[in-house]
């Protein structure tokens, strides 16, 4: 299955702005599964995460497709970019 990545941290305030925006995602049906920046190293690590918030599209086999980096993205390109893989 298909989903997004968001990793976050608590004390990132652009974390929090872009809630409410993958919250519309979610409510698409999209799988979106928030990473806890600050302990998950290994994930961090894995996609090369260097700026928070960062929301990664990954394949079932947690291949990355593509990614949103900072909180211009609007709920409906997240939705877009996931249709267009899921094609």
């Amino acid at each position: 299955i298909m989903k997004y990545l968001k990793f976050e941290a608590n004390w990132c305030g652009a974390c929090k702005m872009i809630k409410p925006i993958l919250r519309r995602v979610t409510e698409a049906g999209i799988p979106v599964e928030v990473v806890d920046a600050e302990h998950s190293a290994e994930l961090v690590t894995k996609f090369n995460v260097k700026n928070l918030p960062t929301v990664i599209l990954v394949d079932s086999s947690n291949i990355e497709l593509t990614r949103f980096t900072g909180t211009k993205a609007k709920a409906q390109d997240y939705i877009n970019e996931y249709q267009k893989h899921n094609g």
